[in-house]
């Protein structure tokens, strides 16, 4: 197993020693695990007048080079972060997962323009709003947002997001349940291990709860203007998103 599907290893590992069963595996969990390091990449180096960001990963080992949705909110860096609730005695772990969510967000916020529609790329883009996860995520971890980033920000990320979608009414069949596509019912869109109960993906996205504390407040200035302008782009790390037989298909620029 190559892919992000390890963490649901590591997850079944840890429910199974929560429940004290027997089939509970620390050898195999810490191989997935160490695993799942060698899918992290090195920091990008700072772009204008921001610093690099270190929180990005492949969807694989070395050579593998897709770097999508899955790589970046809706598996890995979710994940990592939801290791860090079960496992917090983990604590070193733990602490680089947080970190690395936190410089990743730097990078992420450039994803979303102010009326909270995000980039369509990659794969599974029937996963819809699955990919604001990250900042759901920080909330469900009680990650502390980055410097010059307040949980008024990612908030106000996670709902802007929500309410673009909720603006395209075509997402929904006539039962209220979500169609197979993106802005409509679209099979297109599908990739070969998709299905309709993959659907419930979305349900990544939904950690409101542990940010109704906090006030919703527009993007930071910064991330507007570069939005406005047409900028965002120059913000985002230079790394191949696909790795075709004789080089990079597309580039993340």
């Amino acid at each position: 197993m190559k892919a992000n599907w390890l963490w649901f290893r590591v997850f079944a590992n840890l429910a199974l020693r929560r429940i004290g069963s027997n089939k509970f595996n620390p050898k195999q969990m810490g191989k997935d695990l160490k695993r799942l390091e060698e899918f992290q990449l090195p920091a990008h180096p700072p772009t204008g007048d921001d610093s690099g960001s270190s929180g990005w990963s492949r969807d694989g080992p070395e050579g593998v080079m897709q770097l999508d949705y899955y790589s970046s909110s809706f598996a890995i860096q979710t994940s990592q972060l939801i290791y860090t609730v079960l496992a917090p005695e983990d604590t070193q772990r733990c602490n680089k997962y947080k970190e690395r969510a936190q410089s990743f967000v730097l990078d992420f916020m450039h994803y979303f323009n102010e009326d909270g529609a995000g980039i369509t790329f990659g794969r599974s883009m029937i996963y819809r709003f699955a990919i604001i996860a990250t900042f759901s995520a920080m909330a469900f971890a009680n990650v502390e947002p980055p410097k010059g980033i307040e949980w008024g920000h990612i908030k106000g990320f996670v709902l802007r997001h929500l309410r673009w979608w909720s603006n395209q009414p075509n997402i929904f069949k006539g039962d209220g349940t979500l169609t197979v596509g993106y802005a409509g019912d679209n099979m297109n869109m599908t990739e070969n291990y998709n299905s309709p109960g993959e659907l419930a993906t979305v349900n990544r996205a939904d950690e409101r709860f542990a940010l109704l504390v906090y006030e919703s407040v527009p993007m930071p200035i910064s991330t507007l203007l570069a939005s406005l302008l047409g900028l965002g782009r120059t913000r985002l790390p230079l790394y191949p998103l696909y790795q075709g037989p004789s080089g990079p298909i597309a580039y993340h620029v």
